[in-house]
């Protein structure tokens, strides 16, 4: 049946078609807990959305149609877009604004439009005993024993996993760390990882991997999204610039197929379970990159006998006490927003730097290179060595761009005759090789 004119404004009516639209997304409200959150709406599943508010005898293809028309063109469905804001010490939870810092629990403002919400209460009387299921988990995957930690080292680890926790399910920002749950397969690390999902919701992420990171179009993904969450890194990163200024949070140009591109300052924190780190396809100067990144490793595989399946689900169910528990030990990370060293995670990211820039693991190696003003070797001896040592250290090679590399490192490139030749000979100045004089 197809509605007369009146019928149209009843039809809609905001109050009856609680649908939004900002100018690039579209939203519709739900309950959670005494917040109600605006959820986006993917453009495919609009209609859909639409008819499922529109009365049975309307509810045909042209009259939801004609209803996204107005949505789209009408001030009366419009809101304001979610705001890209600097650090918050708050979180926005099942029962209010959590501040963070004070730790009191306020109420949200009827006229407040809420975009995210992290799906725990706060308990201030909260106990780790309270959450026997999540201190066994950490106990079996992570040898850390949160009811009674000893050892520096220990306790940098158990600080560091209780840091993540609050920056990934709060309103911080600011660490410009990219989180990576680092271990073989069955660690305990994807168990985690769906704990976070479970606490930020399903629409409170996206998946999406470093590698889809660097694909220019894929950047129009993270846009309003507050975390990346995936249990794939990806195991080769191209256009490293664009994933680094992502992770810090700088300025990046969004492209989109058949639209114009526009720049978008991302607020997206990131956190990706792994087996190992990826390949980086372009020479990551001074290790800018694996500077970017905070590694919590998991050390050891989970035997089969140990396995709970059903450990994600109980770990979820106690999120209440292990969220505020971990709020109440991490005051310090809360003000200065500075992750806890973690002596295996810096190590994994100091062979990784190391893996490359294999130019100046081999500058820096003792025994093969003499730096000075006076100092020069051959071009081609030096590359045989170079390219030696890469070998035996399982290094790969850098073969292009080396001169421009090496100039960094205060390396000049000249032609000279050694008396040898008739004709000149390339050479690097200002090194030498220690192991030709030997």
């Amino acid at each position: 049946m197809k509605p007369k004119e009146p019928q149209w404004e009843q039809l809609l009516d905001p109050k009856t078609m609680p649908i939004r639209y900002d100018g690039r997304t579209f939203y519709t409200p739900r309950q959670h807990g005494q917040i109600v959150v605006w959820h986006e709406i993917e453009r495919s599943h609009l209609l859909r959305e639409i008819r499922i508010h529109l009365p049975e005898e309307f509810n045909t293809p042209e009259a939801a149609r004609r209803v996204k028309d107005e949505i789209m063109t009408s001030k009366r469905f419009a809101i304001d877009p979610p705001q890209t804001k600097g650090d918050r010490h708050e979180v926005i939870t099942l029962q209010g604004r959590l501040n963070l810092d004070t730790l009191e629990v306020l109420p949200v403002a009827p006229e407040e439009k809420i975009f995210h919400c992290s799906l725990f209460r706060y308990r201030p009387n909260a106990e780790w005993r309270d959450a026997p299921n999540f201190v066994k988990f950490v106990r079996t995957s992570l040898h850390i024993d949160l009811e009674k930690a000893t050892g520096s080292s220990v306790v940098g680890k158990r600080r560091l996993l209780l840091e993540i926790l609050v920056y990934l399910l709060t309103d911080l920002w600011g660490a410009k760390k990219a989180i990576i749950l680092l271990g073989p397969a069955s660690s305990g690390k994807t168990v985690l990882l769906n704990f976070i999902r479970g606490v930020a919701g399903d629409d409170g992420y996206t998946a999406l991997s470093l590698s889809d990171l660097s694909d220019r179009f894929r950047g129009a993904l993270i846009a309003g999204r507050p975390l990346i969450l995936n249990d794939e890194i990806g195991a080769k990163i191209k256009n490293l610039d664009y994933v680094k200024k992502i992770i810090s949070g700088e300025p990046i140009i969004i492209e989109r197929k058949g639209a114009n591109p526009y720049t978008y300052c991302p607020r997206v924190k990131l956190c990706f379970a792994a087996n190992s780190l990826p390949l980086l396809l372009e020479w990551d100067g001074e290790g800018a990159f694996a500077k970017r990144l905070q590694v919590l490793r998991f050390p050891v595989a989970i035997s089969p006998d140990q396995w709970d399946y059903s450990l994600a689900e109980k770990i979820l169910k106690e999120r209440d006490e292990i969220m505020s528990c971990a709020i109440k030990e991490t005051a310090s990370f809360i003000k200065h927003h500075v992750f806890s060293n973690d002596e295996e995670g810096a190590d994994v990211l100091q062979q990784y730097q190391r893996e490359n820039d294999s130019l100046k693991a081999f500058l820096e190696e003792p025994g093969f290179c003499k730096k000075g003003k006076e100092e020069k070797c051959l071009a081609e001896e030096f590359r045989e060595c170079y390219e030696s040592y890469c070998k035996e250290e399982g290094l790969k090679p850098i073969k292009r761009h080396l001169l421009g590399l090496l100039a960094q490192y205060g390396i000049g490139h000249t032609r000279l005759r050694d008396g040898k030749y008739p004709n000149a000979r390339a050479y690097f100045t200002g090194i030498s090789l220690t192991q030709r004089e030997a």
